[in-house]
């Protein structure tokens, strides 16, 4: 197998091979991840000598290739405000109930879905949005993750305000007779 510049493609090896595949922000000293998404989260496939190697997320692998392996039932978040960041310094490890903390210490906590239909049934639920918010969301290219924890909703709504299916109103030239103005 050949490691050559632009011929090894068989996983990330170091934390070197990482960060290169990242857009770097020398700004904030992000690492934006251009590679693979699951739900918004980086994914990284990590190497071994063997030929083999596994998935994990981007905020594990990067703390795994800087010599810090995460001991299972550990979790690892990121504590930075792009949420496809991938530098180690800009997560935590924790157990579960620490990153929960973490999250409501720093008002990223959601509810779940089911507690989301509950309010809704019990009339308790109203919009977080307006137009103008909503012509923010449109214009921003920002992640939907991002845009979700900027504005308290969840990254599917931010997708589908992109899209011109929920708020209807604002989509330029909505009606009736042409759904969102998607026609």
């Amino acid at each position: 197998m050949s490691h050559e510049h632009g011929n090894y493609l068989g996983g990330i090896r170091d934390i070197e091979a990482l960060r290169v595949r990242c857009r770097i922000d020398e700004d904030t000293n992000c690492w934006h991840w251009i590679g693979a998404f699951d739900q918004g989260i980086p994914k990284v496939w990590i190497a071994n000598e063997n030929g083999g190697g596994m998935t994990m997320t981007g905020y594990r692998a990067a703390k795994f290739l800087v010599g810090k392996p995460v001991k299972p039932r550990m979790y690892v978040w990121n504590i930075c405000k792009h949420a496809d960041c991938v530098n180690p310094n800009h997560s935590k490890t924790g157990t579960r109930a620490e990153m929960f903390a973490w999250k409501a210490e720093h008002g990223l906590l959601r509810q779940s879905p089911s507690q989301l239909a509950a309010a809704t049934r019990n009339g308790r639920s109203r919009s977080v949005l307006d137009e103008q918010k909503v012509l923010e969301i449109r214009a921003s290219g920002e992640n939907n993750h991002v845009l979700g924890a900027r504005y308290g909703v969840h990254h599917s709504t931010i997708s589908k305000v992109k899209r011109g299916q929920s708020w209807v109103s604002s989509a330029r030239g909505a009606s009736v007779f042409n759904w969102g103005g998607m026609l």
